[in-house]
């Protein structure tokens, strides 16, 4: 009986969990194949699962499992199916409040950087480096790094809480603000004219697609700002040039080609010039093909050997192990090919027998000689022997002399 409740589920981007459930109680083994009939790995008794990893970005796997054992191979499972993704999104969320928290009412890891020491009054002022950035589902392996850093001279202060109260965000197109569950009520705020802070990313890769949205405001209060991305690079660009900071400020910004960024936040009035009170970082990564499978290399580790392919076991190499469908526990005497005779009316007829996996990178020929001293090969093209290009191959040659030598040899 074919293995039940066969399922196939997305790892990451290029990864699927395959699992199973045996119900026929008599598999010595398993077989993870494409539905094609491509064999990736052969798993032993009493697992139910496997990963197989390494596969295509952006592309369609469909797959099949079977019990094997002395007697064969169960019926095909039901088929399994998974899309591989081709990117990577990751989205870091930062708030600039005076109450740090971690996690909002919808779950997500946020980051809160207080800009100066004390709550409710102005106070000295409070500098980030090297801080290693999370996702918003904790996930810190992208290996964002951020700093906030100032001009060396600005004051801090923040406005009241019970100013910055959530109409004052109307408009919002941005899915992940929402003042209700996450960014604190205080504003930072600069109090003296032309101030900065600084806003340093980078660890990015340069094919990177990034992009800032920024949420800008100082309600009631606010005075003239100006904001430039990479300030001091050729690649600078202005995204608010003398812009009041008492009306709220979506900004997006979408860049690529860098492994770092900057956002410089400059005050051109004094009394009290608003900050930056959340901010979104979204890193978007289109993967690079990843090498291509190696089914023997599957089979060996499946197989709990290394992945050297002339490594002998019983004085069989790995690879040919591997190409007559054997195991690590295969006894010699199931691998190896077998010759029947049969009388001809000249001579005799040879039937050379051996198993062959459907592995295209694969090439199998049979060589005969009457002597030992000349050969002549016979290539066994792909789908030779059976329908399914797997399983037992059979090559007839006709001996006029009534005897011969034959031989297998496969190569990649």
């Amino acid at each position: 009986m074919a293995p039940v409740d066969f399922s196939a589920v997305l790892v990451g981007t290029v990864a699927a969990q395959l699992t199973w459930t045996d119900v026929s109680g008599s598999a010595t083994g398993y077989e993870i194949r494409l539905v094609d009939g491509t064999l990736l790995a052969s798993i032993p008794s009493g697992v139910f699962s496997y990963t197989v990893r390494g596969l295509q970005p952006g592309a369609q796997y469909t797959f099949i499992v079977r019990g094997v054992n002395s007697t064969g191979a169960s019926p095909d499972s039901a088929p399994a199916t998974i899309t591989t993704t081709d990117k990577t999104v990751w989205e870091h969320l930062l708030n600039f409040g005076d109450s740090p928290y971690s996690v909002d009412t919808s779950g997500r890891t946020w980051q809160s950087f207080r800009l100066r020491s004390v709550a409710g009054s102005d106070s000295q002022k409070l500098e980030h480096r090297n801080v290693l950035l999370l996702d918003s589902t904790g996930d810190d392996s992208l290996g964002l790094i951020f700093e906030a850093t100032s001009d060396g001279t600005a004051n801090m202060g923040f406005q009241s809480a019970a100013v910055v109260v959530e109409s004052f965000f109307a408009g919002n197109p941005f899915a992940w603000f929402n003042p209700a569950q996450g960014p604190q009520r205080e504003t930072p705020s600069m109090n003296d004219i032309n101030r900065s802070w600084t806003y340093a990313f980078s660890g990015f890769d340069p094919n990177d697609a990034v992009t800032f949205e920024l949420v800008i405001r100082r309600p009631d209060q606010g005075r003239n700002i100006t904001l430039v991305a990479n300030a001091g690079r050729s690649d600078a660009q202005i995204l608010l040039n003398n812009a009041d900071s008492a009306i709220t400020r979506f900004i997006t910004h979408s860049v690529t080609g860098s492994d770092s960024y900057t956002l410089t936040l400059t005050s051109n009035t004094a009394n009290w010039v608003g900050t930056i009170n959340a901010m979104a970082v979204r890193v978007v990564r289109t993967l690079e093909d990843p090498q291509p499978v190696d089914p023997f290399a599957v089979w060996a580790a499946s197989n709990g050997l290394p992945a050297d392919r002339f490594a002998e076991q019983d004085g069989i190499p790995h690879l040919l192990r591997y190409a007559l469908g054997g195991t690590r526990d295969s006894v010699v005497s199931a691998l190896l090919p077998t010759l029947t005779l049969s009388p001809a009316d000249t001579g005799v007829m040879m039937y050379f027998s051996f198993d062959r996996i459907n592995d295209a990178s694969l090439r199998y020929s049979v060589w005969f000689s009457e002597d030992l001293l000349d050969w002549g090969e016979s290539p066994v093209w792909e789908g030779f022997g059976s329908p399914s290009a797997a399983g037992k191959t059979e090559i007839s040659i006709h001996s006029l002399s009534g005897s011969g030598f034959l031989k297998l040899h496969v190569s990649e």
